[in-house]
C-alpha cells in the first residue's frame, strides 16, 4: 500500500484502494479522517487553528476550520461522496496537562469541529482526542483509523 502524507493546513481526497492517508504528530491539531464506503471515496484534512482574523500568508487551504472545512467537504462531495453516507473520524488535539483553557488552541479546533459537522447533519462515527499524547493517524478506503502515540507498539 502507498502512503500519501496530510501536512498541517492542507487535506488530500481521493478513491485510490491503495493509498493510505497519513497525517503525523498532530500535536494540538485535529486531523478530520472521512469516508464514504459505498461511492468508494475518502479523504483526511488536518487542520491546525480554530480561526484567523487575518488570511493565512502562506494560502493553505485548510489551515483554519471555517473555510478548511468547507473546501474539504466540497472536494469529498465533488469526488462522488454522498453526505447521507459519509463515516467520520476526528484525531488529535493533544493537551499540555497545566495549559490554561483558554489558551487551548486545540479544544478551542475540537469544539468549533463538532459544532460545524453537527450543523451540517455529518455524523462522528470514533474520536481518538485528547490526552497528553502526540497522535499520528493512518487512513484508507478500508483501513482504521489507525491511530499511533509515541511509546505504543504501533508507532
Amino acid at each position: 500500500m502507498k502512503t500519501f502524507v496530510v501536512t498541517k493546513g492542507t487535506y488530500h481526497v481521493t478513491n485510490d484502494e491503495e493509498v493510505a492517508l497519513v497525517a503525523k504528530n498532530l500535536g494540538s491539531g485535529l486531523a478530520i479522517c472521512i469516508r464514504d464506503q459505498e461511492s468508494r471515496v475518502f479523504g483526511l484534512c488536518y487542520l491546525v487553528v480554530p480561526y484567523l482574523k487575518e488570511k493565512d500568508p502562506e494560502g493553505l487551504p485548510s489551515f483554519e476550520c471555517n473555510s478548511g472545512l468547507r473546501a474539504f467537504f466540497k472536494e469529498v462531495t465533488d469526488a462522488g461522496g454522498k453526505r447521507e453516507a459519509l463515516r467520520t473520524w476526528l484525531v488529535g488535539i493533544g493537551q499540555f496537562l497545566e495549559c490554561p483553557k483558554e489558551l487551548n488552541v486545540g479544544i478551542h479546533l475540537y469544539s468549533l469541529v463538532k459544532k460545524t459537522l453537527e450543523k451540517n447533519g455529518i455524523a462522528i462515527e470514533g474520536e481518538f482526542v485528547g490526552g497528553p499524547f502526540n497522535k499520528s493517524v493512518q487512513f484508507g478506503l478500508t483501513l482504521g483509523p489507525d491511530v499511533t502515540a509515541p511509546g505504543s507498539k504501533k508507532e
